[in-house]
């Protein structure tokens, strides 16, 4: 066993801490509803939410127009038409085709009831997620307090789809590795950041979980070639350099952006210098997580620098992907039940929890780039960890039984 960390952020303190964090999350993400419908005075340009750009693809598939979900101007019109203003701006749609499949589906529902819908089933999944992690509902609730999920159930975004898809792969990877990969390849939706996740398994020599990340990537492929035909797949890889070009010019504003080449923008890096920031992290990123999972580290240290590969190694990330941190943090808190915590750990957590809520106040207000702060807490912490795992684990005494800290600071 570990030795337990001696901060004063115990169980209850952390409870009442995520009490206090809920409370205030709500009235901020009420004062913003309010604001966005104009209880505090008219808004030039309206706002919407990021779920109008998925409801609008979905009209356009439905219509038997799905490859024009990649015609920003025909897109754009739909979104206009949805919403009920034309000032209303654009919300881009860059996703693949096989995203079109949901979206279809719910724009068959009127916009606020498939918005409920599409929002409740994919906090389901995520709170499942979290509860066969966690074992109990503690960990899930206070997992809702994690600081850009109120932006997140704003917005409409798949970020609860995306975390949730990962934690029930993680959790069921060693026991049934075949539905674990069928569960991860359902996040081919969001290809930037599910490549790494096949490194890991490969690293791990997890090839029925391989297997499975290729039986339902290919199963969606195909479903979407049988309801909408090729074009939308050669529309999107004609948008594909579009999507590159809107966020390395900060059409998206690099203050929203969180990864670390819009940091290096940010700071006022041009394109090949960021380009150059962002490949180096990705290659130590991917390194790390091939090291750490061919030697088979334990579940939470595995997730810990899997969630952070997968962060780092995309140039394309918004405050919103942050939620699978949460993932990587509740199987760390699991595990911390039977070693306890590192010192400072609880207090990197603590961190982890707080900067997705400041990236954009950070980004606008200072010009000052939080977002790569969380891979890099999140490495720092799988890294950490697994070296005092194998510290432990080899050093024995007379006896054979593990020495608590033995050669550790």
């Amino acid at each position: 066993m570990m030795a337990r960390s001696s901060s004063h952020l115990t169980p209850r303190r952390v409870t009442g801490l995520a009490v206090t964090l809920f409370v205030v999350e709500v009235a901020i993400f009420g004062l913003f509803a309010l604001a966005t419908h104009g209880y505090f005075g008219p808004m030039n340009p309206p706002g919407s939410s990021d779920f109008l750009s998925f409801y609008a693809a979905g009209t356009l598939a439905d219509d038997g127009h799905a490859a024009l979900a990649y015609d920003q101007m025909r897109h754009w019109a739909i979104e206009r038409l949805v919403f009920g203003d034309a000032r209303v701006p654009y919300y881009y749609f860059f996703y693949p085709p096989i995203f079109l499949l949901p979206c279809a589906a719910l724009a068959r529902l009127p916009f606020l009831a498939a918005f409920a819908l599409f929002q409740g089933l994919t906090i389901a999944v995520y709170l499942a997620a979290l509860r066969r992690i966690a074992g109990n509902w503690r960990i899930p609730l206070i997992c809702l307090t994690f600081t850009a999920v109120p932006f997140i159930i704003g917005l409409g975004q798949n970020s609860f789809l995306t975390a949730g898809l990962l934690g029930l792969g993680l959790s069921l990877l060693e026991r049934r590795p075949l539905a674990a990969g069928l569960l991860l390849g359902l996040l081919c939706y969001k290809p930037q950041l599910a490549l790494v996740i096949p490194i890991a398994l490969l690293a791990a020599g997890q090839r029925r979980a391989l297997l499975g990340m290729a039986l339902s990537s290919l199963a969606l492929v195909g479903a979407s070639l049988l309801a909408f035909g090729p074009d939308p797949w050669l529309a999107f890889m004609a948008a594909i350099p579009r999507a590159r070009a809107t966020f390395a010019s900060g059409a998206i504003p690099f203050s929203g952006q969180v990864s670390l080449f819009a940091a290096a923008r940010l700071l006022g890096g041009g394109t090949i210098l960021a380009g150059i920031v962002q490949g180096c992290a990705a290659v130590l990123a991917i390194a790390a997580t091939t090291l750490i999972w061919r030697l088979k580290s334990t579940p939470a240290t595995r997730s810990l620098v899997l969630v952070a590969a997968m962060l780092a190694t995309t140039p394309v990330l918004l405050f919103y992907d942050f939620l699978p941190v949460t993932i990587a943090l509740a199987m760390l808190a699991c595990e911390a039940r039977q070693t306890g915590y590192l010192p400072r750990e609880r207090a990197a957590c603590v961190m982890l929890w707080l900067i997705p809520g400041l990236v954009i106040a950070g980004g606008e207000a200072l010009h000052l780039p939080l977002g790569p702060l969380v891979p890099a807490l999140l490495l720092t912490l799988g890294l950490h960890r697994h070296l005092l795992t194998q510290s432990v684990h080899n050093a024995v005494d007379g006896t054979g039984r593990p020495v608590l800290n033995a050669g550790l600071p």
